[in-house]
């Protein structure tokens, strides 16, 4: 869907990566831009097949991941469950990467 995107409008990709890349700005910030960024391409450019941007936080934290591989870890909801349910954590993840108390 990213190569979609960047056909239909390269630049602001650019600006979407630079953008989630900014370590200036606070990390749910950039996550939050970047898929309403996503949802605004999607919806402005779709041809009728493009249901979903699939930027999701585990597509997210892969890209972050790759661009600081020394600083972010690829997010997958179903572990980061499984590990708080283990370990008997007080709070519950949501599969948006935020957890409630």
């Amino acid at each position: 869907m990213i190569t979609n995107f960047a056909k239909a409008h390269d630049e602001a990709i650019r600006a979407m990566f630079r953008a989630l890349f900014n370590e200036e700005t606070d990390l749910a910030v950039r996550i939050d831009a970047f898929q309403n960024a996503a949802e605004e391409l999607r919806v402005k450019y779709d041809d009728g097949t493009w249901r979903n941007h699939y930027r999701n936080t585990n597509v997210i934290s892969t890209y972050l991941w790759l661009r600081y591989p020394d600083k972010y870890y690829i997010y997958k909801y179903e572990l980061y469950k499984a590990a708080a349910t283990e370990l008997g954590a007080d709070y519950a993840p949501k599969r948006n990467g935020s957890e409630t108390a």
